[in-house]
This record gives C-alpha cells, sequence and structure tokens, in this order.
C-alpha cells in the first residue's frame, strides 16, 4: 500500500510541475504579447488574466504603473528578470522591479476565499 502511495505522490507531483506554466511580462516591449519569453506581455495584470492555478509569472525590470489584481489563482509572482527575452535567471538587485499602484486603489490587491 506505501509502494503505491508514494508511486501515485510522485506521479501526482510530477504533473503539477508538467502543467505548470511561465508567464513573462516586459514593460519595455512595444506591444503586449502572448506570454512568452520572446513575447512577453506588457501588464502584470495581462499575465494574471492568462495565468492558471500554479502558474509562475516571471516580471522584467522597470516601473509597472498599475494596479493588480489577483482574484482566486494560486500564482507565483517574481521580479528582477533582465527582459529583452532574457527570463533565464532573476538578479533582483540589478534589475530592480517596482509596481507602482495609484492613490486610488491598492499596488497588489489579492481575493481569495481559502
Amino acid at each position: 500500500m506505501k509502494k503505491a502511495f508514494l508511486l501515485f505522490a510522485c506521479f501526482g507531483l510530477s504533473l503539477a510541475a508538467w502543467s505548470q506554466k511561465e508567464i513573462c511580462v516586459d514593460a519595455g516591449v512595444s506591444s503586449s504579447g502572448n506570454g512568452s519569453a520572446s513575447s512577453p506581455y506588457k501588464t502584470i495584470q495581462a499575465a494574471i488574466t492568462a495565468a492558471a492555478n500554479g502558474d509562475i509569472i516571471k516580471v522584467a525590470k522597470g516601473t509597472y504603473s498599475e494596479a493588480v489584481k489577483i482574484e482566486q489563482k494560486k500564482v507565483q509572482l517574481f521580479g528582477g528578470y533582465a527582459g529583452s527575452g532574457n527570463f533565464g535567471s532573476a538578479n533582483p538587485q540589478s534589475n530592480v522591479t517596482v509596481i507602482n499602484g495609484s492613490s486610488a486603489a491598492p499596488c497588489i490587491y489579492v481575493i481569495s476565499t481559502n
């Protein structure tokens, strides 16, 4: 029984990792793309809207003047990437990423029932 459970647990973890998608954002692009490293979204909110539970959102350096709303999703949001197609590894000290929300709304707004 323990062997079957361990095998199922490993399969479940593999399936979760396989279905996880990386979505890229770069404020420096001229127009929003499909979220890939070579064609990133222009806004963080566009990436969050396109994301599914478990996805990773990689944000390139720059200032993002937007209020970000994460509603009923479990995503990971990371900044510090160089952008311009380079989303391999983050360096937050060199590639500063800032979300500059407006005074009328929170900078990052998270809604969850869990």
